[in-house]
């Protein structure tokens, strides 16, 4: 048995596993999920800091780090690593979020003692060499550029800089071009020697595994990450600085369509409401039968596509409708979906619509825990946020959703001030009016 306290949080039934924690003296959790079925082991470090930490000034700092930390530790350089993870036919990677990241290996089980080994030299121990810092720099230049060719998510962006204001939430995760050239290698370095401390960290892996002897491992290859005395994490400012209103954001792009995001804040990453607001968004932008599907594009074939979804953050979230159309078809769109939007706030959904959501998002939920990957983001994500929550469990809150629980909550989310994101072939002087929800514009009259 582990030295260090250990705990069950899920018994395992069904298609879960059992979830054991293990807590270290420094803070440092270890949290896996045992899955006997599979061969496969799915291996991540969570590290509790995303780009909302960040001030204006280093705006793409953590995901810089994340590119830093695969280029060398004290130990090993870029190649080393790499050498080693192909060496037992791993796949590793790492993703930025705006209040996580993650850096993750995906293996055979075998090889989980390997994979925890190096993501673990790599998270405790990184080189941040000056050259190294130099090349990625143009590694995320070109990064900058793709995510602007990519129509869906360069306007989401604009969405939440329109939605959030200049807070950080409203920054772009990966920093802008300017902000990228302005870093320097001791922003970074002080990012990562303030962020990135054991209390902050969650080691979650999923698949064919022991609990004690995952723990057993992590004790050997993180060393004082483990046993020194635990640090509080450095705090992340939250409410307070978002925009009384959001606004509207017209960006000029050489495309043949316009790409448009309608939406407002939503809810946090622990209201159980969500699961009510995900049926919602199912029925309202989930598929071929959806609302907006047939309203927008069906019947008035103003769009290939049109979809709805949301994010859930520590003090907020965000919910928002996306479609692309012909130029001179954006002020159309923009009526229509603010209609749907207003009409679902005023009146909720049909009785189809919600049996229709709840398998949907039933589906959504089930085939997103089906591989080692899904449950080892599963578990990690949801110590961080502070709830790890068992398919059997979601499953049994989406059932518990009603037409009485989509009604509220589409009556307070769709009420909210809404924001308005437009990319496109326009003139620089171009605007768009943003329609304000039924209830804003009868308390405005």
């Amino acid at each position: 048995m582990s030295a260090h306290p250990t705990e069950i949080l899920v018994e395992g039934s069904g298609g879960t596993g059992v979830v054991r924690r293990t807590l270290f003296p420094s803070g440092l959790r270890v949290v896996t999920e045992e899955v006997s079925e599979v061969r496969a082991a799915s291996v991540g470090v969570w590290v509790g800091t995303g780009s909302r930490d960040e001030s204006a000034g280093v705006n793409g700092a953590t995901h810089f780090l994340e590119h830093l930390l695969f280029k060398g530790t004290e130990r090993r350089g870029a190649l080393d690593i790499a050498r080693a993870m192909d060496a037992v036919g791993g796949q590793s990677n790492a993703v930025t979020m705006k209040e996580q990241t993650c850096y993750f290996a995906q293996v055979h089980d075998a090889d989980a003692p390997t994979a925890l080994e190096l993501l673990g030299d790599m998270v405790t121990s990184a080189a941040l060499e000056e050259r190294s810092f130099e090349n990625e720099r143009q590694v995320i230049h070109s990064e900058l550029a793709r995510r602007a060719d990519n129509p869906a998510q360069s306007v989401s962006d604009t969405f939440e800089r329109a939605l959030w204001g200049d807070s950080s939430l409203g920054r772009p995760v990966l920093g802008s071009a300017e902000s990228i050239a302005a870093l320097s290698r001791d922003d970074v370095a002080e990012f990562y020697r303030a962020r990135y401390t054991p209390s902050n960290a969650v080691v979650a892996v999923a698949g064919n595994v022991d609990h004690e002897r995952i723990a057993s491992r992590v004790a050997e290859t993180f060393g004082d990450w483990c046993e020194k005395p635990a640090e509080p994490a450095a705090e992340r400012a939250l409410a307070g600085v978002y925009p009384e209103r959001p606004g509207v954001l017209v960006r000029q792009r050489e495309s043949q369509q316009a790409s448009v995001v309608l939406g407002c804040s939503s809810l946090t990453n622990t209201d159980e409401r969500r699961f009510a607001l995900g049926v919602l968004s199912c029925a309202l932008g989930g598929g071929l039968s959806s609302r907006l599907f047939q309203r927008v594009r069906e019947q008035r074939g103003l769009c290939y596509t049109v979809s709805t979804s949301g994010a859930h953050y520590a003090d907020t979230g965000l919910f928002g409708a996306f479609a692309a159309t012909a130029p001179e078809h954006v002020d159309e769109l923009i009526a229509v979906l603010a209609e749907n939007f207003d009409e679902v706030a005023a009146n909720g959904i049909t009785d189809e619509e919600l049996a229709v959501g709840k398998a949907q998002l039933r589906a959504v939920l089930v085939l997103g825990s089906d591989t080692a990957n899904a449950r080892m983001t599963k578990i990690g994500r949801g110590l961080l946020d502070g709830d790890v929550i068992d398919i059997d469990r979601a499953l049994a809150l989406v059932d518990a959703v009603d037409q009485d629980s989509v009604r509220e909550v589409a009556a307070d989310v769709l009420n909210r001030p809404r924001a308005l994101a437009v990319h496109g072939p326009f003139e620089a002087d171009r605007t768009f009016r943003l329609p304000n929800s039924s209830r804003e514009s009868a308390g405005s009259s």
